[in-house]
């Protein structure tokens, strides 16, 4: 029960950026977000999420949902990633977290992997799949969502669903819902973005998404993810950005 109760949808923006996945990969068991001059996003996370939070850069740029991927196995990061980044990230993970900085010609991971605890989309040109199916502990199938190779900016996935953008067929839904064994729908954010990956950051008990998606938007993404309720305290959730 207690679980249920924290299965939420929490509208927000990261310094008034839309794109909050661009800023946040979120785990059931851990967080990685991106450097901030202003308090307000990660003390809403501190509020919300029981889980570690960790603050910090990749590559120097705080855009680290676009440079990693991750599970409650494990966690792989670009290789843009400095010692001294890693040295932090490795620090602030559970013990039984693995990390791994995976170096490959597409290394924008959080773009290109999509994932939840048991299965992992990949875009197909991704050469060292092995080492992501090491690190998270995952079957990771190397194919396209659709005409989309770069499978993490087009979808995004918990244990209960996939979303992913407008432009698949219907056979292909049917494929990704046998394959992953979770419902799976089409949908956008941001008031028509087929950018599903960066527009929002899911776990199995948590959703983020921007204040620019519509109500219809929010709708489906709770249905499809199996959040319970949302909480709209824009005087809470909702960053100013500081001049």
């Amino acid at each position: 029960m207690e679980e249920e109760n924290k299965k939420e949808l929490y509208i927000c923006n990261f310094e008034r950026e839309k794109e909050i996945g661009a800023y946040l990969m979120l785990t059931n068991t851990y967080a990685i977000v991106g450097r901030s001059s202003n308090d307000n996003f990660i003390n809403t996370l501190r509020e919300v999420l029981d889980i570690p939070i960790i603050e910090t850069t990749i590559g120097g740029i705080n855009t680290v949902g676009l440079l990693c991927a991750g599970n409650r196995h494990g966690c792989v990061v670009s290789d843009l990633c400095t010692d001294q980044e890693l040295i932090h990230i490795k620090n602030s993970l559970p013990n039984e977290v693995a990390l791994r900085k995976v170096s490959d010609k597409i290394n924008t991971h959080g773009n290109n992997i999509l994932c939840n605890d048991h299965n992992a989309l990949i875009n197909p040109f991704f050469e060292n799949i092995k080492a992501v199916e090491e690190t998270l502990k995952v079957k990771c199938y190397a194919m396209p969502l659709g005409k989309f190779d770069n499978v993490g900016s087009y979808g995004s996935m918990n244990s209960t669903g996939l979303l992913l953008h407008t432009e698949i067929s219907k056979s292909e839904l049917e494929e990704l819902s046998e394959l992953l064994n979770i419902n799976v729908r089409p949908t956008t954010v941001n008031k028509g973005s087929n950018f599903i990956g960066s527009g929002m950051a899911t776990n199995d008990y948590v959703c983020f998404i921007s204040d620019k998606s519509t109500k219809v938007e929010i709708t489906l993404v709770k249905s499809i993810l199996n959040l319970k309720s949302t909480n709209i305290d824009k005087r809470v959730i909702i960053e100013e950005k500081l001049n």
